[in-house]
């Protein structure tokens, strides 16, 4: 499938339309490298095709870049890339699914307005991958900050780190994809062939400005998790410690009775024993202990 660009705009290609500028689409089969006629573009596919990770790679005349489109509201585990071949007067994008970059072509067609090059379809492509980007990080920061309530409204849930560890893991994955995409596009801001005019190294500068921008959301999303984390972990210990509280008091007021249980227990023959009042005796002094230690451990609040 290809194009050719005319006075800036973009038509169905025509090879008779002289020195204008073309773009072409090929789709390729997952597993298997594409065939080119000519022998340098083909080595490049069998160089490429080795990897899947966002880069750049320079070859002589021509700027290759392996894009994956990502959503990264949804898996990573899934990716399909997107290799550009980028040379004098012509972009060749190889691709799995060819309907995101027609789509884009015929977008760009439907606006009068928009005049482009080569160069700038690659712009509104990359541009395309982080739409929405901003919106999405926003949505796991109010998930935070629900979790985060949680904690203190005995909320949480047996579930609690296991939410927190798969946002953060989540995020983790997101962080890696943007750095991968700030090195490719510093790489390809290089421009040694000479390919990007100063507007579309201005254009592509303010993609890298917006990616640095979602990877410090990210990062402050990371440290944000960690933190209410941590909060939880603190919060679970201070349950703890009341619980241990409880447990310790109960022990404290139960010793002294236990102690008497203990006493009276044994096989002898005790002069109390004769005297009728004994066991009443007896009964007021338990509960008077009890009485003196919670006044005690009220005085110190220890409850």
């Amino acid at each position: 499938m290809k194009y050719s660009i005319v006075n800036g705009r973009i038509k169905d290609f025509n090879s008779g339309s002289g020195n204008n500028q073309t773009i072409e689409i090929v789709s390729y089969k997952k597993g298997k490298v594409p065939v080119n006629e000519n022998p340098q573009k083909q080595s490049i596919l069998n160089s490429i095709f080795s990897q899947k990770a966002n880069r750049y790679e320079y070859f002589g005349k021509f700027d290759v870049l392996c894009l994956n489109e990502i959503h990264i509201e949804k898996s990573f585990n899934i990716l399909t890339p997107i290799y550009v071949i980028l040379e004098e007067n012509k972009i060749t994008f190889y691709t799995f699914d060819s309907n995101k970059i027609t789509e884009l072509l015929t977008k760009i067609m439907a606006d009068p307005v928009i005049r482009v090059d080569t160069c700038d379809v690659l712009y509104y492509l990359v541009h395309s991958f982080i739409e929405g980007d901003l919106q999405h990080l926003e949505d796991i920061e109010d998930k935070l900050a629900k979790l985060e309530a949680s904690i203190f409204s005995d909320s949480a849930g047996k579930k609690f780190s296991k939410k927190i560890l798969s946002l953060k893991k989540h995020l983790m994955q997101i962080e890696l994809y943007y750095e991968q995409f700030i090195n490719l596009l510093a790489d390809f801001m290089q421009n040694q062939n000479d390919l990007l005019s100063s507007s579309s190294i201005a254009k592509f500068s303010m993609i890298d400005s917006k990616i640095d921008k979602l990877i410090s959301k990210t990062r402050n999303l990371l440290s944000y998790a960690s933190e209410i984390r941590s909060t939880y972990l603190a919060e679970m210990d201070l349950q703890l410690n009341r619980s241990m509280k409880i447990l310790t008091i109960i022990s404290v007021i139960v010793l002294p009775l236990s102690l008497i249980v203990g006493w009276y227990g044994m096989n002898f023959k005790m002069p109390e024993y004769a005297s009728s009042y004994s066991y009443p005796i007896l009964i007021v002094v338990c509960v008077l202990i009890i009485i003196l230690l919670i006044r005690f451990f009220k005085k110190n609040k220890w409850f």
